[in-house]
């Protein structure tokens, strides 16, 4: 929240957890927090410049997934940007939690890159920029970014056609721009270290 706030935006903040937002708001006083869910925002329709899901996507289940990526594309602004960051793998589910201690215990979706552009291109984005790399240290899986713009039209519908995925071996360690009209792989590749 600072980081936006020093370059002029106005960040707000929601998480579905009420333990979330206190803490929050404890950790960053003077900005807004406030309990929402994903599948039912408080923002009126492209009310948003911009939205960030860092490792937030990952708790819905299937079945939420249509609906959450459907108000992200409601809420943000003709031409705005959402990027997110989220753990890349099978889309199965796992159980999250019990390494912190707190003797709380909740679902955890490594969701696979095609679903993740396939569920944003559905809503009506495009994307702009992948990025992923492999699991380090204690991580069980690869991490994924992505970037996607929202359309100047009406949200597409699922099962719309999807004319690019991303490639077979991603997540690994690159990142690429996407360019309007090109195909996976992208010609322009870069290697993190």
């Amino acid at each position: 929240m600072p980081y936006l706030a020093a370059r002029g935006l106005g960040p707000r903040g929601i998480d579905l957890a009420p333990e979330m937002i206190r803490v929050a708001r404890r950790d960053h006083p003077g900005f807004d927090f406030d309990v929402a869910d994903l599948r039912e925002l408080p923002f009126g329709d492209a009310s948003l410049a911009g939205l960030v899901c860092w490792y937030s996507l990952m708790y819905l289940a299937p079945s939420d997934r249509q609906a959450a990526f459907g108000e992200l594309a409601r809420v943000l602004k003709p031409g705005g940007y959402l990027v997110t960051a989220f753990k890349a793998g099978d889309s199965r589910v796992r159980r999250g939690g019990r390494s912190t201690g707190l003797g709380v215990e909740f679902d955890v979706y490594c969701l696979s890159p095609g679903e993740m552009e396939r569920r944003v291109t559905d809503a009506g984005f495009a994307a702009v920029f992948w990025g992923g790399r492999p699991a380090e240290g204690q991580e069980d899986s690869p991490q994924g970014y992505l970037l996607a713009q929202r359309s100047s039209g009406p949200p597409i519908r699922a099962g719309a056609s999807h004319p690019a995925r991303p490639p077979a071996d991603y997540p690994c360690t690159w990142a690429a721009e996407r360019v309007a009209g090109e195909s996976w792989p992208p010609s322009g590749r870069l290697r993190l270290s």
